[in-house]
């Protein structure tokens, strides 16, 4: 993608991306304020990812384009939230490495630290799924999270889950749900 294509389609979908982070913020369990930027990468399938590192979420502007055409922002949204949500954990790392207590107990908050630090990547080194990447503590997290906040706002919708979660990713996704309404969770939907 040239620059100038690239900077047109910033500008074009940064408000819609912004909205979604903002009309989002009361599920995040976090004031902290969340880092965010475009990237390009030919893979679509990429959405958003989250550098641990940096801090900083980044979404894929080619997987924006594509969604957008097909009218289906909301599979942008849920992505966005699940790179949200592995903020969220980062922070809670952060926290407990620096002796503060966090929301979390201190098992899953360690069994976080071990998954980042022998991180199984979605992909085995000859391009097929692994599906111990989905059975993560993070990955579970992440995607009850996100699927639970989307559910919660929209209702049922057509999104990915990986085929491996069964009942205890639907009992995790049931138990934020029932959260969010006793909390009393509403948000904007302008997006």
């Amino acid at each position: 993608m040239e620059k100038e294509e690239f900077e047109r389609l910033r500008k074009k979908y940064e408000p819609i991306i912004s909205n979604m982070i903002r009309s989002n913020s009361c599920f995040y369990r976090s004031n902290k304020m969340i880092k965010w930027r475009f990237g390009y990468d030919d893979n679509e399938a990429i959405i958003a990812t989250y550098d641990r590192k940096n801090d900083l979420v980044s979404i894929n502007l080619k997987s924006i384009v594509r969604a957008d055409s097909e009218n289906d922002l909301k599979t942008v949204e849920y992505f966005l939230l699940h790179e949200i949500r592995h903020l969220f954990q980062n922070e809670l790392i952060v926290d407990y490495r620096n002796g503060k207590e966090g929301p979390i107990c201190k098992e899953i908050i360690e069994k976080w630290i071990y998954e980042s630090e022998h991180y199984i990547k979605v992909s085995d080194s000859e391009g097929n799924e692994n599906p111990n990447y989905f059975l993560q503590d993070l990955e579970m997290d992440a995607y009850a999270f996100s699927y639970a906040v989307m559910k919660y706002k929209y209702g049922d919708l057509n999104l990915y889950v990986p085929p491996i979660y069964g009942d205890e990713f639907n009992n995790i996704v049931n138990d934020w749900i029932t959260t969010f309404k006793v909390e009393g969770l509403s948000t904007d939907d302008s997006n």
